[in-house]
């Protein structure tokens, strides 16, 4: 019997897609409803320092998209569903959800699509990234773009915030 390695995939990223959403909700839904503090990220801080913080856990989730190479594409799925755990942390400790999505959109969509590159490129694997140097370098480099824009975005909010 012949697979579909085109049906396999699809369906692979509703299961990927249903763990994102899944540890989102669980997040959210677990945690105690308090104020969650922004001005508390960028105490005594600089706005370089302040970036240098977001940047470097940005990159991080990329070192860990990276690692898949090495462990396995479950990484991906573990790391995205880690940031999604915290973003239902973030939303669900909030006194009200909805201001805070509105003031974590600006920066987020920049992020998001940088981190779900990021993860889409290690996914197709380091067979892939050899086959099509040039094609990879390219979008690797426009996810790090988008992450340096999101960064600074944050950095700029967190300060002003603060």
């Amino acid at each position: 019997m012949k697979v579909d390695n085109k049906k396999l995939g699809f369906n692979l990223n509703f299961f990927a897609m249903g763990i994102l959403f899944f540890s989102f909700f669980i997040s959210f839904l677990l945690t105690n409803k308090t104020t969650y503090n922004f001005s508390t990220l960028g105490t005594h801080k600089t706005p370089i320092q302040i970036f240098i913080q977001i940047i470097s856990h940005n990159y991080l989730i990329f070192l860990a998209c990276l690692i898949s190479y090495v462990f396995g594409r479950w990484i991906i799925i573990i790391n995205l569903s880690l940031n999604m755990m915290q973003l239902g942390y973030i939303l669900g400790s909030s006194a009200n959800a909805i201001l805070t999505f509105i003031m974590l959109l600006p920066h987020g969509i920049f992020e998001m699509p940088a981190i779900l590159i990021m993860a889409n490129l290690c996914w197709k694997g380091p067979e892939w990234a050899l086959q099509n140097k040039k094609n990879f370098f390219r979008i690797f480099l426009l996810a790090n773009l988008l992450l340096v824009i999101a960064a600074i975005i944050e950095a700029i909010y967190i300060f002003i915030v603060k």
